[in-house]
């Protein structure tokens, strides 16, 4: 084929349609692999989540907490006491696989197939989102920041909840936006719905964003001067959605615990007593930030909690054991770095527009509907309460400086981070920006393979 006839390939493609499809291929492809390579429980807490899907894959029922079966040795507690749905998809997975084969490595496959799904879907509605958000090469940097973090694809190949609180996160934020486009039609009402209950049966840390839909619901339907009824009506909607999907978990464990449907104590209080005397609940707060005496103020100057909980954010894997390439770090955080300052300064300029010279430029030029200002301090508030839960929890519970427990900021981050270079870049030559994205694409694409072939599979093998 001539470089002439090659020209013309390339220009007939459509690239709006075929590099979302890439991206999504991308991503499936290094979950596979991973879930298919990676060594089983050499990622955080695996052979303890895989005791309910075995337990769930054995009998095809729901686990007591405090089961044998499903109860860790050393921590004296389970994974059973919070939502472990994903952890029943795998189980399923793992009941049929065993009619096949019995190979472990298969087993484990299987398990891990949830939280492939998970991430895919993930990444499916990161695309739906960008759409949303974004228009040109700002969709494709957005859609690539929020997916390709190597600890985002290394969840999508282990057996986790984070995946399926990833996907939760994604779900919300898109039905807020169907919700913002369509004056909260009953469509994006029950988009919401089925956000909030998915994101009830996920993670803890998530948790932020089921309040955040409460605020962000209410606000922008009195900002679009919806009847009071009307919003009623709709409220009822979401919440009769999300408890049927999620109700039936706290309703099982009030049942179970004594009225303790949020396990604020049993698993501490079964921990306690079948614990190893290291592993306690009494044991791990002696060495958290409270129980050594440090002020929750000074965990960032007497500990290592914020460099840890950074670095394993874009990648740290095994039992946060094997980092990705120091250089990768760097660049990494550069791109974080130069567009939240971009987005620092973009709101800085429409403060100085919009108070000291209002008079002289024309108002509509820099005009925001209230509804949008409404969504980025909502976004805004999403990266705050992740980070604020992960430094209590250190601080106070158990010394864990992960970045995983951050991870359901990513979505707003990686949006703060789009419109910091496009307010930073959109006065320069287009052939320079294409240039300069270009490299940023490159790295995006290159940084995860490297850090899987180079550095996970090698470190891991089965």
């Amino acid at each position: 084929m001539s470089l002439k006839k090659l020209k013309t390939w390339v220009k007939r493609i459509n690239w709006k349609k075929v590099l979302p499809v890439l991206l999504i291929l991308y991503v499936l492809s290094i979950c596979l692999l991973t879930a298919a390579k990676l060594r089983f429980d050499c990622a955080p807490d695996e052979s303890m989540k895989f005791k309910v899907v075995d337990y769930v894959a054995n009998n095809m029922q729901l686990p007591h907490g405090a089961d044998e079966a499903v109860r860790d040795a050393k921590y004296g507690s389970s994974y059973a006491f919070k939502p472990f749905v994903s952890y029943i998809f795998s189980g399923v997975l793992v009941h049929y696989a065993r009619m096949f084969t019995q190979s472990f490595r298969i087993i484990v496959f299987a398990a891990r197939l949830t939280s492939v799904a998970f991430i895919v879907g993930y990444a499916i509605m990161v695309i739906l989102i960008s759409k949303k958000l974004f228009k040109g090469v700002w969709r494709a940097l957005f859609a690539m920041i929020a997916v390709l973090i190597p600890q985002v694809l290394y969840i999508g190949g282990y057996l986790n909840n984070d995946s399926m609180a990833l996907f939760a996160v994604a779900f919300i934020v898109y039905a807020w936006l169907v919700g913002l486009e369509t004056k909260w039609s009953i469509k994006s009402c029950i988009l919401l719905g089925i956000g909030v209950g998915i994101c009830a049966l996920s993670y803890y840390n998530a948790f932020g964003y089921i309040l955040c839909s409460l605020v962000i619901f209410i606000i922008t339907a009195c900002q679009q001067r919806t009847k009071l009824l009307k919003i009623l009506g709709k409220g009822l909607i979401i919440f009769a959605i999300a408890f049927g999907l999620s109700g039936w978990h706290y309703i099982r464990n009030a049942i179970l615990y004594n009225g303790d449907a949020f396990d604020f104590h049993t698993s501490k209080d079964y921990a306690e007593e079948y614990a190893l005397p290291d592993y306690k609940p009494s044991g791990l707060t002696r060495r958290t930030g409270a129980g050594r005496g440090i002020d929750f103020l000074d965990l960032d100057k007497k500990t290592d909690w914020y460099s840890t909980t950074l670095s394993s954010f874009f990648g740290r894997f095994g039992y946060m054991t094997t980092p990705i390439n120091t250089m990768d770090y760097t660049v990494y955080k550069s791109i974080f770095t130069i567009g939240l300052v971009g987005t620092l300064t973009y709101l800085i300029y429409l403060i100085y527009y919009y108070v000291k010279k209002r008079r002289r430029m024309s108002r509509a030029k820099l005009k925001i509907p209230p509804t949008k200002i409404t969504f980025a301090v909502i976004m805004g508030v999403s990266i705050i309460i992740p980070i604020v839960l992960s430094l209590l929890y250190s601080w106070n519970n158990d010394f864990q400086p992960q970045g995983r427990y951050l991870m359901s900021a990513l979505i707003p981050l990686a949006y703060f981070v789009v419109m910091g270079y496009r307010f930073l870049l959109d006065k320069i030559n287009i052939a320079k920006r294409n240039i300069f994205l270009g490299i940023i694409f490159v790295f995006l694409v290159i940084a995860p393979i490297s850090a899987f072939f180079l550095r996970v599979f090698p470190e891991f093998p089965w």
